[in-house]
């Protein structure tokens, strides 16, 4: 008998309490009706409950993305399609910035199969395909190994296992798509490289990375990580789900996938869910819903693509499936899920969750509905066209929104009721501008971003007023609306275009953003990050920007932080740390302004003015600790409340800034 720690019961006995109080509770049999009863209600307890330290963009969105898809597509219910399509049109279909990194390329899965729903969307596809022809035609032959270039995996070769999920689908998909097989070969000579590394022949298993192929636990065993395992097998299946049935490749990954079923068959536990170490079920003794779900969604891929027998295998899908579904709470939150990690470690709860985890279950639940002949109510078609009409509804109600906008030079562009900003981005490196801030003055409440885009690349351009606002703001190289530089030793420095930014979801009535910035001073890097959020209502956008680096320029530098002028003649006040403009752009009133809230030292602040030749108007301080907490932004005559300065200089001055959270 397995002695059981006391932490472990009380586990037991509050997941029993969970799972007798849920509405899934074990007497649903495996009909469709319920099935798809529960997929909703989880789904959209997942829906309305964001984490908020994910982007839109990030590795653990792409299960999640994979799930909605599916499920409206086993359902016919077009509203999880439509909340894909608006992550994709905010995220620009663009993959993570990261060029080679396989977790930026985890997003594509959901981008590719939605370009493949309609493909006259050719925007839905170009940024994929751009970024893996620079991969192909420029690959990585550099032997890499976990331990050596653990920081390397950033933009190196596929050296941890969750990587076979990340990249290989988007780049079979890619290749079914334009019929290029260039794209095929290089996702599987990669795969191979790190097959022959990973692989266990004896355990049919991976381990997670080169650390843990002669790491033991305490009990003596392998290390072999279920969700690693998760990750490899849905890939796997997701690969075959589009690689031709002629294709050379094709024995290997079939192979692969019917040892890997036999041995996650053979570790399934008495409960039905499996362990986050397979190789080892009493290093963690609490069952795991994320690997769970995973094996579970693609044992269920198997029988329904003719690879799996059917009779010998449902009795591991049912007994799964129920224990899954005793992992969702009441409320439709799936628990039980580990968090983001590498490795068995941590006793999860029922109020551990993920939205990989979620995204796992949806993707099983959907693979169910097939197995068991449920037909949708729409073909994809029909699914596709009423979730188009549902997102250009949703989108043109949100007050607050954010895009990423590849077709654009990477620009990233934000907005609420009152006001719009934007950055900008890699493919503007080579050119003047910086890490300077641009502002759109728009006179309606609604959102135009998305809108002036799109008719920017019909020919429409936003740089004349055609009765909504305009771009008239000129940026150049200087700080333009409120961004950020460094002076040390008497001269300003500037990073250039952001290397990295992260939209994160929308809040109801806010947006929150992340970029990351280089700076080359006195040939020493310095990074900053900036997190930046705009609420609905406001015109004063809330930013906290942290800096390290070698220590002898971070101790005695300054951060300054800027506007710029449009006008010939304007109106600038410093006072007690807020420095505002009032300025004119063509006929109308510009007030901006920046607003520092905490974050540097008392006394430090100072008006610095044309610094370094610019034209801006900036306020130099000396930060405390590693961070800055100030407020930006810009209120415009045609679409403002504020007639005279004195107005304005108020509105700031009494503005109230959020406190930012580490996790945020």
């Amino acid at each position: 008998m397995i002695p059981y720690p006391k932490k472990f019961l009380i586990h037991c006995i509050t997941g029993f309490i969970v799972f007798s109080q849920s509405v899934f509770a074990s007497d649903h049999s495996l009909k469709a009706d319920s099935v798809v009863e529960i997929l909703e209600k989880s789904a959209n307890w997942h829906l309305e409950n964001k984490i908020t330290n994910i982007a839109i963009r990030d590795w653990h969105m792409s299960p999640y993305y994979n799930g909605l898809i599916a499920l409206s597509q086993a359902t016919g219910n077009p509203e999880y399609l439509a909340h894909v399509i608006d992550y994709g049109e905010r995220a620009g279909w663009a993959l993570g910035d990261l060029p080679y990194y396989a977790n930026s390329h985890a997003v594509g899965h959901a981008w590719l199969d939605i370009y493949v729903m309609d493909p006259s969307q050719e925007y839905r596809l170009s940024p994929t395909r751009n970024r893996m022809d620079t991969i192909v035609a420029n690959p990585i032959t550099e032997h890499l190994s976990y331990e050596t270039h653990k920081y390397y995996t950033a933009s190196g070769r596929w050296i941890w296992c969750d990587a076979l999920f990340m990249s290989p689908p988007t780049l079979a998909r890619l290749s079914k798509i334009t019929g290029d097989e260039k794209y095929l070969r290089f996702m599987d000579y990669e795969f191979r490289y790190w097959y022959d590394r990973l692989w266990d022949a004896e355990e049919k298993l991976f381990y997670r990375d080169t650390r843990f192929l002669d790491k033991r636990t305490e009990n003596g065993k392998k290390i072999l990580w279920s969700r690693g395992n998760g990750w490899v097998y849905a890939g796997l299946a997701l690969v075959l789900d589009v690689l031709p049935e002629n294709d050379v490749a094709r024995p290997f990954y079939e192979q692969m996938f019917l040892e890997m079923t036999s041995a996650i068959v053979k570790t399934q536990q008495e409960d039905g869910l499996w362990r986050q170490n397979l190789a080892d079920p009493e290093q963690v003794v609490v069952g795991e819903s994320s690997g769970s779900a995973f094996f579970i969604y693609g044992i269920l891929w198997g029988i329904n693509h003719g690879l799996l027998d059917k009779e010998t295998h449902w009795s591991v899908v049912e007994k799964g499936w129920e224990s899954l579904v005793n992992c969702i709470q009441p409320n439709g939150m799936l628990g039980f899920v580990q968090p983001v990690g590498h490795d068995p470690r941590d006793e999860v709860t029922a109020d551990d969750t993920q939205v990989y985890g979620a995204g796992a279950l949806l993707m099983a639940g959907a693979e169910l509905l097939k197995a068991l002949n449920h037909k949708p109510a729409l073909s994809h078609e029909e699914l596709l066209a009423q979730a188009t009409e549902l997102r250009t509804d949703w989108s043109h109600s949100r007050k607050v929104n954010a895009y990423v906008v590849p077709t654009r030079a990477d620009d990233v562009a934000w907005e609420n009721d009152k006001v719009a900003f934007r950055v900008y981005g890699p493919a503007l490196k080579s050119k003047t501008e910086n890490n300077g801030i641009d502002l759109w003055t728009k006179r309606v409440d609604y959102p135009i971003v998305e809108k002036w885009y799109r008719e920017s690349r019909e020919g429409k351009s936003y740089h004349k007023d055609h009765g909504e606002g305009y771009d008239a703001y000129k940026v150049g190289a200087n700080r333009g609306g409120g961004s950020t530089g460094i002076l040390y030793n008497g001269k300003l420095y500037t990073p250039n275009v952001y290397w990295m930014a992260r939209i994160r979801d929308t809040y109801g009535d806010e947006i929150r953003m992340q970029f990351e910035y280089r700076y080359d001073i006195e040939g020493q890097q310095v990074d900053e990050r900036k997190r930046i959020s705009l609420k609905e209502g406001c015109y004063l956008c809330e930013a906290r920007s942290y800096f390290w680096g070698p220590k002898e320029i971070t101790d005695n530098m300054q951060v300054v932080i800027g506007l710029t002028p449009q006008g010939e003649e304007y109106s600038a006040n410093f006072d007690n740390g807020v420095l505002t403009l009032w300025d004119r752009m063509d006929d109308y009133t510009l007030a901006s302004a920046v607003k520092v809230n905490s974050g540097y030292v008392p006394g430090s602040i100072s008006q610095v003015e044309n610094l370094s030749n610019q034209k801006d108007a900036l306020i130099a301080l000396k930060i405390e600790k590693d961070h800055v907490n100030y407020q930006f932004g810009f209120a415009w005559e045609r679409h403002s409340d504020f007639e005279a300065i004195e107005d304005w200089i108020q509105y700031v001055q009494l503005s109230q800034a959020d406190v930012f959270h580490e996790n945020n």
